[in-house]
């Protein structure tokens, strides 16, 4: 495939997702692709993928990454991870962000995360229900507050709200507006949901 047809986040989604699979890279789409997948359709610019990578094998992703056509500074890329374990790259005309899923939650993650068919009939890897709202929990952007309420409109009952509190717990310090916002969530959206303990 030509850089030029990389031009849509479902085109360059897919290949990237193929080119990791072929080099043995363990990954999940996430973000909105993941969003869409769990009953949450909306519109994206770009690509997010969770890489579940040992912090020793960042420089097989680059090596991966390249392979793959992703356009992208070593040097940048390896402060951006060492800092907040996130860098981004250009494959075709996307802006993919690659979050790097380290422990202790990306073990979690990368066990929990779901294989869905796409329009082309392959199956590829996307995030948990439960590890996107964690994620979205862990940023707190306006945007991910929108869209936390509507994953859990969407997931109801089905999503594992005792699993998203033990990280979420794991992950913040008592107090933290991100535990209230996540109690908040529950009491509308999932009624069998028990006060946190």
């Amino acid at each position: 495939m030509t850089a030029s047809a990389l031009d849509d986040v479902a085109t360059v989604s897919a290949w990237l997702a193929d080119r990791l699979a072929e080099d043995g890279i363990e990954y999940a789409l996430s973000g909105a692709l993941a969003l869409a997948v769990h009953g949450v359709p909306r519109m994206t610019n770009d690509v997010d993928v969770s890489v579940f990578a040992p912090q020793d094998a960042l420089e097989s992703l680059f090596d991966a990454l390249e392979r793959a056509g992703c356009i992208f500074r070593r040097d940048h890329a390896r402060s951006d991870a060492g800092r907040m374990a996130l860098f981004r790259v250009l494959l075709g005309r996307v802006s993919v962000d690659v979050f790097l899923a380290f422990p202790p939650h990306g073990p979690a993650a990368m066990q929990r995360r779901v294989k869905v068919a796409g329009p082309d009939g392959v199956e590829r890897w996307y995030s948990s229900a439960e590890d996107l709202a964690v994620h979205k929990l862990a940023l707190f952007r306006d945007r991910d507050r929108d869209d936390l309420a509507h994953l859990f409109a969407a997931q109801g009952e089905r999503l594992d709200l005792g699993y998203v509190r033990r990280w979420v717990e794991a992950l913040t310090e008592p107090g933290d507006p991100r535990r209230a916002e996540l109690e908040s969530l529950a009491a509308r959206f999932v009624t069998s949901a028990s006060p946190e303990r």
